[in-house]
C-alpha cells in the first residue's frame, strides 16, 4: 500500500516505522529532522517532502506530483501535525491564532486535498490523531486544547460524508507522550510514542470508522465529565483553593 503521512515527530515517525514493511510512505513536514535523514538513507520505500500542511497550495504541489502519482493512488493518509502553545488571545492574539491555525488547519487542509486527488481509489483509509486535553483542558488559554477539540468535532461531523465516497476516517485521541524527537515537545513522562503508533498502525490496516481512545480508559474520564461535571470541577476547584491558599499565606508571612 501507499500511506501519505503527515507529520514526522513522536507519533508520525514511530507510525512510520511501524507501518514500513511491505508499504511505500510518503512524509510531510515543515522541516527535514537529522533522525528523518539518516532513516531515509537506510529505507529506499520512504520518500520526504518539505511542506507545511496549513497551507493548501503547498499540498496540492506535493500530493498531485508526478512523483506520487508515479506509485498509484494513495491508499491510507495520517495526519499527526500538533504543536504546543502557550500565547493566550487576551496577551498575543496573533500567536494564538496562528498555533490554533496549525494544530486545526494542518489536519484538515491534508484531508481535502486527500480526498480531492485520489477520487479514483475504490478505498481510502483517513486516520487523524487528536488530544484527551480536548475533552478537559487544563487550566490555561492557550490554543492547543481548543483546537483539538474543533478538529475531533469537524472530523466527526465529516466522517457521514467521506463515507458516501468510500473513504474511512478514524479520529485517534491520546494522552501526552514522552518525547522522542519532536523539537516542539518537552514531555520527559507520558505515554510511549511506538506504543501509541503500534496502536494507529493496527487501526489504519483495519479501520472502522471511529473514535478511538487510547489508552481505552480515558474515554471513563470523557463519561465521568458529561454525566458528572462538577466531580472534575470540584477536584480542580480544590486544586486551585489549596494553591491560592499557599500564596496567601507565603505573601502574609513575607509581609
Amino acid at each position: 500500500m501507499n500511506i501519505l503521512i503527515i507529520g514526522v515527530g513522536n507519533v508520525g515517525f514511530e507510525a512510520t516505522k511501524q507501518l514500513l514493511k511491505n508499504n511505500t510512505i510518503f512524509l510531510i513536514a515543515r522541516s527535514k529532522p537529522a533522525y528523518i535523514k539518516d532513516f531515509l538513507q537506510r529505507n529506499n520505500n520512504v520518500a520526504f517532502f518539505k511542506g507545511d500542511a496549513a497551507c493548501e497550495e503547498e499540498m496540492v504541489n506535493i500530493i498531485s506530483s508526478k512523483i506520487i502519482k508515479g506509485y498509484g493512488k494513495i491508499d491510507i493518509m495520517i495526519s499527526t501535525v500538533g504543536v504546543p502553545s502557550k500565547s493566550t488571545p487576551f496577551d498575543d492574539f496573533n500567536g494564538y491564532k496562528e498555533n490554533f491555525s496549525t494544530n486545526f488547519f494542518a489536519n484538515i487542509i491534508p484531508i481535502k486535498v486527500f480526498r480531492e486527488f485520489s477520487k479514483q481509489n475504490t478505498k481510502r483509509k483517513i486516520v487523524v490523531v487528536s488530544a484527551s486535553s480536548g475533552h478537559h483542558a487544563p487550566k490555561r488559554l492557550e490554543a492547543y486544547s481548543p483546537s483539538k477539540w474543533a478538529l475531533e468535532n469537524y472530523c466527526l461531523s465529516l466522517r457521514k460524508d467521506l463515507k458516501e465516497e468510500n473513504i474511512s476516517l478514524d479520529v485517534v485521541v491520546i494522552r501526552t507522550l514522552k518525547n522522542k524527537y519532536s523539537k516542539y515537545w518537552t514531555h520527559s513522562s507520558g505515554d510511549d510514542p511506538e506504543i501509541i503508533a503500534e496502536k494507529i498502525a493496527k487501526i489504519a490496516a483495519n479501520s472502522h470508522n471511529k473514535r478511538y481512545f487510547i489508552p481505552k480508559r480515558i474515554y471513563l474520564t470523557r463519561i465521568v465529565e458529561r454525566l458528572f461535571p462538577w466531580i472534575l470541577d470540584f477536584k480542580y476547584l480544590r486544586k486551585t483553593k489549596r494553591s491560592l491558599s499557599r500564596k496567601y499565606s507565603i505573601a502574609k508571612i513575607k509581609n
